[in-house]
């Protein structure tokens, strides 16, 4: 997650460099496409040298896939770069989060919060810090990728925004009590005995027993009102009775039980290991505390340092509040208003503006920023505008800093749609899951086009309002059209957050294999365009994906082995984890399609996109044989319900069981699934719990063994 976090913060600061001649305004919603052809006078005012640079738009294109609510850090990934797995707690890593990995922090009980105790120069709470929490510790165990993303784009999850006070309140994002619960456990004993031999686990967190091995483990819970995440503590798992399972309880002991009610409860634990959790035991020691944390408080003297604090927090007035990159880069402190076509006029209303052909009258900014995601009403099919392209200043109440829960322009808030994607408690059977990047990332192609409304199908059922997206919030305004209300010389881009790997958007785009949707950006064939990727990549005839072509049979069994490729736009079904889920590789046709032919098709400029891809929670481990050779290791589940669109069952689709003799000459069972007939879908899912025990590496520090 690390990787993400560097990508995310390079990718916008990237739109900064880049971005030296651009600009920005405000946006009008319009019933149809408005042509538009670039005369002199929508160019810069001033040159750039003399007047600074034309603010850029940047069109936030997210997913809201049930993924965002997984552990940032999965101890299964080499987060370092030393070519080896980190398989739990690394002391000498900065893990990023809503603590500061240099400060200790005290569990305020009655306030329900840690709060920053004192500063630690090694991370650890020693001296005047003993019997502290570790920031860094915590940011390992408790943050999800949800905390994360929110922290680096608006400041992370605020749950006191509107106390009045001048400090703030952030909190870890609710987990749904189900598969999404992680688990995580620290044993700081000797390596003898699976320890790490750091003998360390009193300097990280207070109700630490030295030489024991401690349990934790994050779900959802409810505290003065927000549904916020909760990190539960068992310091020592010897004291629990009754335990017969071999090696003493793990954390998959406490997580990965069978029944969601009894996954990380106050009073249940699978005590032998068949994975049947034992309801109504005493968990000795348990103790449970709300990931939420005061932070932006100026009497802890974080103005003037180089703290969490002075990177992550803002004035507003006498008030400081949490932000991100999109208030530090998009929010100016100056309120004079500027005409969008120029950036440059004086105004005081859009009319002003529109009385003189230049657009509307926005704040000055350095960075515009708009929204497009998907919805849960449609999760398989496109997304809609949350937001038009403006102004970022009025997410914000800019004298004190709250977030403004209501646009008083009518164009969309971010900040307020991203905190109203929340985890939907019925997964992993939910209807309301999908991650169609493919479909998104056309329909904000549309809305660069000025083509004024939305993809029917898209926004079918939806609304603007409390419950406007399936019983969830709703921003969803007007379309404008950016290219008539601001200058030709202000770049536009698409940043894309997303899992890596996108899904059912194979049907509806123009040009598709799979279906027969008609679109309206002119000259725009997705499996035109993918196949010309193919052939300039020249990736061969064989790969290893779900589906290639539309022939039933071996080729399109949805199974990630090697398929015959003829080009890559009739191919889907992302592998390893994902290959019967239609993930297609139309995204890439799609952004290809914004950076070359926008402006030839639709007289629009064109559109670059940048992409943030978290990584895949099941980790893709390679083992290197005795010959040389990578080994991929990546185990998954099958799902066998016949609910929500799937079909598999034992009349469509076999199932398998054979004798597989391992390495080391023992045998082992291994089930395999082959479809019948057509009509056989039993959809790939990811492992909900993954733990690496041991791994053995060679000088070169590839993975020779894992275990």
């Amino acid at each position: 997650m690390k990787r993400t976090t560097r990508m995310l913060c390079v990718s916008m600061c990237a739109l900064l460099l880049v971005v030296a001649s651009g600009a920005m305004s405000r946006l009008w919603a319009t019933a149809a496409q408005t042509s538009y052809t670039p005369s002199m006078s929508d160019y810069c005012v001033q040159p750039p040298f003399l007047s600074g640079y034309v603010p850029p738009q940047v069109l936030f294109t997210m997913g809201k896939d049930h993924k965002f609510y997984y552990p940032a850090y999965n101890d299964a990934s080499d987060i370092n770069g030393d070519g080896k797995l980190e398989t739990g707690y690394l002391h000498s890593f900065d893990y990023y989060g809503y603590f500061d990995s240099y400060k200790c922090y005290n569990y305020n009980t009655s306030a329900g919060r840690f709060e920053p105790y004192g500063d630690t120069t090694d991370k650890y709470c020693t001296g005047t810090n003993a019997g502290m929490w570790s920031g860094n510790f915590l940011n390992w165990a408790a943050m999800s990728r949800a905390d994360v993303i929110k922290l680096v784009i608006y400041g992370g999850y605020r749950t006191a925004d509107n106390q009045g006070s001048n400090y703030d309140e952030i909190s870890g994002e609710y987990i749904p009590q189900d598969g999404h619960i992680w688990g995580k456990e620290y044993y700081d004993g000797p390596t003898s005995s699976g320890g790490n031999g750091m003998s360390d686990a009193g300097k990280l967190f207070p109700v630490a027993v030295s030489g024991k091995r401690a349990l934790f483990c994050v779900n959802g819970t409810s505290a003065n009102g927000n549904n916020i995440s909760q990190l539960k503590v068992i310091p020592d798992v010897t004291q629990i009775s009754n335990v017969t399972v071999s090696g003493g309880l793990r954390a998959w002991n406490w997580v990965n039980v069978d029944g969601n009610s009894n996954i990380c409860a106050d009073n249940a634990m699978d005590l032998n290991g068949d994975g049947a959790a034992t309801t109504g035991i005493t968990l000795t020691g348990l103790s449970k505390y709300n990931v939420s944390v005061k932070v932006c408080d100026p009497g802890s003297g974080f103005i003037n340092d180089a703290t969490w604090e002075a990177k992550h927090c803002k004035a507003y007035g006498s008030n400081y509040r949490s932000v991100g990159l999109m208030q530090l880069y998009g929010e100016t402190a100056n309120s004079a208003q500027v005409c969008s076509k120029d950036m440059y006029t004086s105004c005081t209303s859009d009319t002003t503006c529109s009385s003189i052909g230049k657009g509307e009258c926005v704040n000055a900014a350095n960075m515009f920023f708009g929204m497009i995601a998907g919805s849960y009403k449609n999760p398989k099919a496109g997304g809609y505008i949350r937001k038009d392209i403006y102004s970022i200043n009025e997410e914000t109440n800019q004298s004190n800093g709250q977030f403004q829960t209501s646009s008083s322009s009518g164009k969309g808030l971010i900040i307020k749609s991203i905190e109203q994607f929340k985890a939907q408690a019925t997964y992993p059977l939910s209807s309301q899951w999908g991650n169609p990047m493919g479909e998104i990332l056309y329909e904000g192609m549309r809305y660069w086009a000025g083509k004024g409304t939305p993809t029917t199908a898209f926004v079918s059922g939806i609304s603007n309002g409390a419950n406007g997206d399936n019983g969830n919030y709703s921003s969803m305004p007007s379309w404008d059209t950016p290219a008539t209300l601001f200058p030709a010389c202000s770049m536009r881009f698409n940043l894309v957050f997303s899992d890596v790997y996108n899904s059912f958007d194979d049907d509806q785009l123009p040009g598709t294999a799979f279906g027969s949707f008609t679109g309206d950006l002119p000259n725009l064939n997705v499996q035109t365009l993918a196949n010309s990727i193919w052939s300039n990549e020249n990736l061969g005839t064989s790969l290893v994906v779900g589906e290639s072509g539309t022939t039933s049979g071996s080729n399109t069994d949805g199974r990630c082995n090697g398929k015959t490729v003829t080009g890559m736009g009739n191919i889907r079904g992302l592998c390893p984890a994902e290959g019967d889920l239609k993930g297609s590789y139309c995204p890439a046709a799609v952004a290809l399609y914004g950076h070359n032919s926008m402006v030839a098709n639709t007289s629009t400029p064109n559109v670059l996109t940048y992409v943030v891809a978290f990584t895949s929670n099941v980790p893709e481990i390679r083992v290197t044989t005795n010959s040389g050779k990578k080994a991929l290791v990546m185990p998954y589940g099958k799902s066998v319900s016949s609910s929500f669109g799937w079909n598999c069952s034992t009349s469509n689709t076999g199932f398998n069981v054979a004798n597989v003799t391992t390495a080391a000459g023992s045998t082992v069972k291994n089930l395999n699934f082959s479809p019948l007939n057509s009509t056989s879908s039993c959809p790939t899912m990811a492992t909900v719990g993954y733990y690496i025990l041991d791994t053995e590496y060679d000088s070169s520090n590839n993975l020779k063994y894992v275990q």
